[in-house]
């Protein structure tokens, strides 16, 4: 394997894969290995495949496939049907670090684990990712790359879909499976809806660490419009500061966070704009959370019974 510029918990498998390497068509061979393994338990297909990856290409059952699949929120019961299937088949998985134990759990194969970045350091990681998507299709294995939420939600699943058809990687060698996205079932595990008939009739979801370093820009407010920020724990009071100087939100504009939704020690922290970074500091509330921002962060709260709110679209009264 290529070194990568990052260090992981887990040891990569060592192969003799030369870059750029991939079979242009699949042997007599490989077909009939790829027919006969399809009938064997998976342990015994994984070992084969280990073991046929030290031989020339022509040897290989020419299977190897990348399935970016979302791990939703982290409750492995709200993982989809599909989800479950492709992590549980894969030779291959490599996760995200924020990906809960219990869903890791799950795999058989091979888990590869990228590690624990900081701003500055999620390129090189990310470059880890790459590097063994491409070359474990090329040795003709099953690879899923696992995300939290949904690839294609500020997970850059769409920037792996275009490196890997870059390194030639057929494009029918690649599929997504999407995943529930933190940033309605982590309010919705709250009792937070993001829409609310008579309080929030459109929602906008930013994230909070933007391409190089730039804060989100959030449109001027709305008391009609929910705002969620995915990954701004990091960069709170940035993002405060935001909506009340820039985006002109009230000081009162209710806020809350939900730390490790659907977790088993899930956490919500309910406030205002003025005040949810004293609670935030308070309670050590950290990473990983989602960020509300509007009205409809109270109208489940404190056992509430209204059916609808009719409201002047210049404020709303929870």
């Amino acid at each position: 394997m290529p070194k990568t510029k990052a260090t992981t918990k887990t040891t990569a498998l060592t192969t003799t894969t030369k870059h750029g390497e991939e079979p242009e068509i699949a042997s007599k061979f490989g077909l009939a290995i790829a027919f006969l393994l399809s009938f064997l338990p998976f342990y015994v297909q994984f070992v084969i495949r280990l073991l046929l990856t030290h031989f020339p290409p022509r040897y290989r059952p020419s299977t190897g496939t990348c399935t970016l699949v979302g791990a939703g929120p982290g409750d492995p019961s709200l993982l989809t049907i599909g989800a479950h299937e492709a992590i549980r088949n894969a030779d291959i998985v490599i996760s995200d670090l924020l990906v809960p134990e219990r869903i890791q759990a799950l795999v058989r194969g091979k888990l590869l684990k990228l590690p624990r970045t900081t701003r500055r350091k999620s390129d090189d990681a990310q470059c880890d990712a790459y590097v063994w998507m491409r070359d474990y299709i090329r040795l003709g294995l099953r690879v899923v790359r696992l995300k939290g939420g949904d690839p294609f939600v500020f997970g850059r699943g769409g920037e792996e879909v275009l490196y890997l058809r870059s390194e030639g990687i057929p494009a029918a060698r690649i599929k997504v499976i999407p995943g529930i996205s933190s940033c309605i079932a982590a309010g919705e595990s709250a009792l937070i809806p993001v829409t609310h008939r008579g309080v929030a009739d459109q929602f906008l979801v930013v994230t909070g660490r933007g391409e190089g370093g730039r804060v989100p820009d959030i449109p001027s407010f709305s008391a009609r419009r929910t705002v969620v920020v995915m990954m701004g724990m990091s960069r709170l009071h940035m993002l405060v500061t935001s909506f009340l100087n820039d985006a002109h939100y009230p000081r009162h504009t209710p806020c809350a966070i939900v730390e490790k939704a659907t977790w088993a020690d899930q956490r919500v922290v309910r406030g205002t704009l003025e005040t949810i970074e004293k609670l935030v500091e308070m309670q050590g509330i950290k990473n990983p959370a989602v960020v509300y921002v509007g009205h409809v962060v109270n109208i489940l709260a404190n056992g509430g019974n209204k059916c609808m709110v009719n409201t002047p679209d210049e404020g709303v009264e929870v």
